[in-house]
């Protein structure tokens, strides 16, 4: 009786998603556009409020703000946690040059989904909810408004981490795959940022004043990407370099730009600390490396929790008549990473279905905007 019901009342709110959809990509909320991330927040904020959500905002003095809203905030039992983020990776031009379109059932324009599409289906799944009157459990949305940077400028990731403990479980409206695959993994990263420094010295005239922070950075690099362990999950990618004047001079400078991911923590805390080793070392005299780690994602660790609730994501699915899913890990990071570091089953990807995420083909089927409301509604019910 409640699936019908939930079915009626998505069908009449069509309109409504798209309406809400189309207003939100129009608004550019490129990570370093604040004004236009709390305008997104000051947008969902009153349809929340509308809603009779108690609301709440985390303001940063560097980035956008974390917005976070709860339905049925005097339930007993634990809270269902809806994660998302306001922010994309798209100028603040971008939705003048390329607004909201829909084209054969494929919508289109700047953060159409990664993730407003996401966004506005979390919003509606909760809208829903409280028009079949559901009222078992608080449902808290948390939405970030710096998640494509990691919150690097920001303790974005702390307040996810502290908001979410103590919750039930965690629907993550990241992008959904057109392959149906549900992401209950992902890898974690963290960054080096090395700079060598040696000794400039003419090549031809006094070669032998020079030490080579070049050379210093190649043999560095050999030993780093030694430590590749694909099958592991164990990965490092010294992806920048930048180094010297010109070729007859021997370069007195050099920085390298490394990227670590990992699978687990137990990975992560090995790989760095096997990075950092390498980076300590020295391995032409006369040479001085420093570095700084920067800012990453934990990983989202596959745990037990994580695969009950994919498995019941998976039954409702079935149940509902759409197409079968699957569990997939990727590499790429989200704050699923920081709900499951807080002890909190997480699936991922229960967004809109979409491709080309981060560019202008970027695309997601307007369907499956309500096939997800529909799915993420009848998943609550379904959570004892």
């Amino acid at each position: 009786m409640e699936r019908e019901k939930i079915k009626s009342i998505i069908e009449a709110k069509k309109d409504s998603v798209i309406e809400l959809w189309e207003k939100l990509v129009n608004i550019d909320s490129g990570t370093y556009d604040i004004e236009g991330v709390n305008k997104v927040a000051s947008v969902f904020e009153e349809k929340l409020k509308s809603l009779g959500c108690e609301t709440k905002i985390y303001k940063f003095e560097n980035a956008g703000n974390t917005l976070i809203a709860t339905l049925n905030p005097d339930a007993k039992d634990e809270p269902i946690l809806f994660i998302g983020h306001m922010d994309t990776v798209f100028s603040s031009q971008d939705s003048k040059e390329r607004p909201f379109k829909i084209e054969e059932g494929k919508a289109y324009g700047p953060g159409v989904l990664d993730m407003k599409a996401g966004d506005v289906i979390a919003v509606f799944t909760l809208e829903v909810l409280k028009e079949i009157g559901y009222n078992k459990r608080p449902i808290k949305i948390i939405f970030s408004g710096d998640e494509e940077l990691a919150h690097i400028n920001s303790t974005g990731d702390e307040v996810i981490y502290k908001e979410a403990i103590g919750a039930k479980a965690a629907l993550n409206f990241e992008t959904g795959r057109v392959d149906e695959g549900i992401v209950v993994g992902r890898m974690g990263t963290r960054g080096y940022d090395v700079n060598i420094e040696g000794v400039s010295a003419h090549s031809g005239n006094n070669p032998d004043l020079g030490r080579s922070a070049i050379l210093e950075a190649a043999k560095k690099i050999v030993e780093l990407e030694g430590l590749n362990d694909i099958p592991r999950g164990k990965l490092v990618n010294c992806g920048l370099v930048n180094g010297g004047v010109s070729n007859n001079t021997i370069p007195g400078n050099c920085t390298i730009g490394i990227l670590t991911r990992y699978v687990s923590q137990e990975i992560g805390d090995e790989i760095n600390r096997e990075v950092e080793e390498i980076l300590n070392q020295t391995f032409v005299e006369g040479t001085k490396t420093t570095f700084v780690a920067t800012k990453g994602i934990p990983s989202m660790e596959r745990t037990p929790g994580v695969i009950e609730l994919y498995d019941l994501v998976e039954n409702v699915a079935v149940e509902l008549g759409f197409p079968k899913p699957h569990p997939v890990e990727v590499g790429g990071g989200s704050d699923s990473a920081f709900t499951v570091s807080a002890g909190i089953p997480t699936v991922c990807a229960m967004g809109a279905k979409g491709e080309f995420n981060h560019t202008d083909r970027e695309y997601a089927v307007v369907d499956s905007m309500f096939e997800r409301i529909e799915l993420a509604a009848n998943t609550v019910l379904a959570i004892d």
